[in-house]
């Protein structure tokens, strides 16, 4: 009886962290506050074929930079959209690829931005699509951003990644 209760203890862990119950993700502080973000589409992953072939993870701090990155970002849509206005002075974007992958049904999303002293934890989830699912048969390049306050400090990327059943 003890022995199955200390097996069942770590499922009942995971299943209320699968319910909304407001976990924070390993790594993050638990007091750690989050910054105010704003996305530039509605609350869904940016873009589905952007021009990032490999995974990356950027805090962009200058218009330079973000010139570059948006470039990237925009892929190779035709005509290419203008880049978001930033205001760099008090701003940064916050951007996470998945890269390359070789079917539909693969998304990137950045769940939370949060802050503690000068370090700035990025929550992002990956995700895939699990063997039912249907997808397309197109190379995609999965790519999400959101605008945050700027900050000088660390910024640390805190990984997950998830398989959807259809």
């Amino acid at each position: 009886m003890r022995s199955s209760i200390l097996i069942a203890a770590p499922f009942a862990i995971l299943a209320c962290a699968g319910s909304g119950a407001s976990m924070p993700e390993p790594g993050t502080p638990l007091d750690a506050d989050n910054l105010d973000v704003r996305r530039e589409q509605a609350a869904q992953p940016f873009a589905v074929y952007s021009g990032f072939s490999d995974s990356a993870r950027v805090a962009v701090r200058t218009q330079s930079q973000w010139n570059e990155i948006w470039a990237r970002v925009a892929g190779n849509a035709t005509p290419p959209p203008e880049a978001p206005e930033i205001d760099f002075a008090t701003e940064m974007v916050i951007v996470a690829a998945m890269g390359t992958r070789p079917t539909g049904g693969f998304a990137i999303r950045i769940d939370r931005v949060a802050r503690r002293a000068n370090t700035v934890w990025v929550e992002v989830t990956s995700s895939s699509p699990g063997s039912g699912c249907m997808t397309s048969a197109s190379l995609t390049a999965p790519v999400d951003l959101v605008v945050t306050q700027k900050t000088t400090g660390k910024v640390v990327f805190v990984e997950r990644s998830e398989v959807r059943n259809c």
